[in-house]
């Protein structure tokens, strides 16, 4: 294949990567005292991800039949004296239209729930998405930007792998909630010492490197479900400097990247930051930002760059 050919396929798939994906995330607390799933009843759309966290007690997320306590095999996380404790979550992505119903093996037939997967339009899903990344401040106070572009969620327990970096929890004490309404911000500080809140969150001794990548993965604590390299697990994904990053091929995998693409070419001390939408992913929605400000206003001063066919064609004939 002509070497033109061949850059005209990657800027195609870097400009037009998954326009239109789903990745929002609903919580369901699994309580102590109360013995319940709260809310007991929740709506995702298909691609939305069903969040539980343990706060009290002990118990099991099992999927089934709730009047007779039968398993359907769909999902189950935790069963017994060994189930999901407090601050253990697991989580699980809806694929298809359906209704399902699960249940706590432990507290049946009290505890239960049920989840309504619709084809779009659920309300009260928030979409945690990574929109500022500074990470070549010049005094190394390097910093990351979570927004929510959905409805009022819970970032606690969210985990963040930067490259080369051991992963990060986002968290706040024990009480492994960080509430954050619909459009609202949480900047995450390296390198710096602070008082963690529910928008902001210090890390003393990790920073950013100048060539590197970030990816957002929802709460998933509990048993084999952690792998870093889940698709059903990852929300967000952009890197920066050079393609091939850690975590690279989840990004591209799920939807949310094209391989080898990267924001290149930053100047010092100028952030790169998330110009799209909900369901905009990829490159293409990005763009460096010379005078950055943690919180961003959820616009970009410079837009990202919008190819059309003419132009790419253009640029790779």
């Amino acid at each position: 294949m002509p070497r033109h050919a061949r850059l005209l396929i990657i800027a195609i798939a870097a400009l037009f990567v998954a326009a239109t994906a789903h990745a929002g995330q609903v919580r369901v607390n699994a309580t102590g005292g109360a013995l319940k799933f709260q809310p007991p009843s929740v709506t995702c759309n298909i691609g939305d991800k069903v969040i539980w966290v343990g706060t009290g007690s002990s118990h099991s997320v099992t999927s089934g039949d709730t009047a007779t306590a039968t398993s359907n095999g769909h999902f189950g996380f935790g069963s017994g004296a060994g189930g999901l404790l407090t601050g253990k979550a697991c989580a699980w992505a809806a694929t298809t239209v359906r209704r399902e119903l699960y249940y706590c093996m432990p507290h049946w037939p009290s505890m239960n729930g049920v989840v309504d997967v619709v084809a779009s339009g659920a309300a009260n899903v928030s979409d945690f998405r990574i929109v500022q990344v500074l990470f070549n401040d010049a005094g190394g106070l390097n910093k990351i930007e979570i927004a929510n572009l959905g409805a009022a969620g819970d970032l606690g327990l969210y985990r963040l792998k930067i490259a080369g970096v051991a992963l990060q929890t986002l968290d706040i004490g024990s009480s492994h909630t960080i509430s954050v309404p619909g459009n609202g911000h949480v900047v995450l500080h390296f390198n710096a010492i602070g008082a963690d809140s529910a928008t902001a969150l210090y890390f003393p001794s990790v920073n950013l490197p100048a060539t590197g990548s970030a990816a957002l993965y929802v709460p998933s604590n509990f048993g084999s479900s952690t792998l870093l390299t889940a698709t059903d697990l990852i929300i967000d994904y952009v890197q920066w400097g050079a393609g091939g990053q850690e975590n690279e091929a989840t990004g591209v995998s799920a939807g949310f990247w094209a391989a080898g693409a990267a924001v290149t070419n930053v100047a010092a001390a100028h952030s790169i930051q998330f110009c799209g939408g909900p369901g905009q992913y990829g490159v293409g929605q990005w763009s460096e930002i010379g005078s950055p400000t943690f919180p961003s206003n959820g616009t970009c001063s410079t837009p990202a760059i919008r190819s059309t066919w003419g132009r790419i064609k253009t640029m790779y004939h």
